[in-house]
Parts: structure tokens; sequence; C-alpha cells
């Protein structure tokens, strides 16, 4: 197979190591079992992004929460009085952990982890963005019009295709073989549905 030639810029839909096109398929149009393997073993990265969101957003609420305890310790040992520096910090640190017992947690930590476990479960990915490798293809499952579609960005199998509608300009059809056609990344034959067994 022969490069194409993109002049030395990014071409939209290309990969910019090889030149190669990426090529777009129809998860529908893979073998089920193949499709679920790109599905299920690929990395969610808006999950992966909505995590580290809510993981944020849980230490921020369990500072908050040591901060205002922080401060009613203080103020009961203040009123208090009479204590020497070492037994007012002892006196603190008890309120403290009777405060995080009193909410039934163990300490900061334990609140910040069973608030993250809640934000977490409320995380709904509708069309979630994969990305993975699956026997040395590169692949990345994307959505347009509410259906899954496989881009293939790299791997061992080239082949000649029409090219997308303009919604994926520039990426070759994978369902759209044409020996004429341009040239661009493709699945292994045996990970489509109709792979020649029928």
């Amino acid at each position: 197979a022969h490069q194409i030639q993109v002049g030395g810029h990014a071409t939209t839909n290309t990969n910019p190591k090889t030149g190669i096109r990426y090529g777009v398929i129809n998860l529908s149009s893979l073998d089920p079992d193949v499709a679920d393997t790109l599905f299920f073993e690929g990395r969610d990265i808006l999950r992966d992004a909505a995590e580290l969101e809510a993981a944020a957003e849980a230490r921020r609420r369990a500072d908050e929460q040591a901060d205002k305890f922080d401060e009613e310790a203080s103020i009961k040992a203040a009123e208090l009085g009479g204590f020497t520096e070492r037994e007012y910090e002892a006196f603190c640190e008890a309120e403290v952990d009777r405060m995080w017992e009193a909410m039934g947690y163990e300490d900061q930590d334990d609140y910040e982890n069973a608030l993250l476990d809640i934000l977490c479960d409320e995380i709904n990915i509708y069309e979630p963005i994969i990305e993975g490798t699956h026997e040395g293809i590169t692949y990345r499952i994307d959505w347009l019009g509410g259906a899954p579609l496989v881009w293939v960005l790299e791997g061992h199998v080239v082949g000649r295709f029409d090219l997308c509608s303009p919604c994926v300009p520039n990426a070759c059809s994978l369902d759209s073989p044409n020996p004429d056609g341009f040239e661009g990344y493709d699945v292994p034959a045996d990970w489509r549905r109709d792979n020649g067994e029928a």
C-alpha cells in the first residue's frame, strides 16, 4: 500500500503519523462478539473525565466539612480554656474524631470515599466515547445521530473505500469498499458481521 501525501500539514480524519485516512464503520456492521469486545474492553474517556471531576468534588466537600469541624473544635476548646498547647491539640483532635463518628464515618478520608462512591453512582453516560486497541487495531467508538461508529485510527489492515458523507469529512467509509477509492485503515475481515462464513 502506498502512502497518501499530506503535504506536511494536518489533514482532517487522517492519521498524522502515517498519512492514511481513518476508516469509519457502523458498530452494527461488526460481528456482535467483536462489537461487544470493542465496547466493553476499551476505555470510556467520558466516564474517566466524569470520575476525575467527581473525585475533585468529593475532595472539596470533604475539605469543607473538615474545616468546619476544626473550627467547631477550636471554638469549643477556647470556651473551655485552660489547655496547654499539647492538651489543646489533643482535645481538638478528639473532638473532630467524635464529630466524624457522629456522622457515621471513621475520618475525613472515609467521608471523602463515601461521597466519591455516591457521585460516581450518579454518573450517566448515554453515549460513551470508547478508546482502545484490540488485535493491533487502535480504535475509537463515537456517536453520530445516535448511532455508534467505530473509527479505525491505526492498524495493520488497509483497504480502498468511498469517502464518508460530509458528516465525517475525508474519512473512509468501511461499509463502501471501492477498488478505485481512497486508501484508509480497515478492520480485519473476521471482525465483520458477514465475513464470508454465511
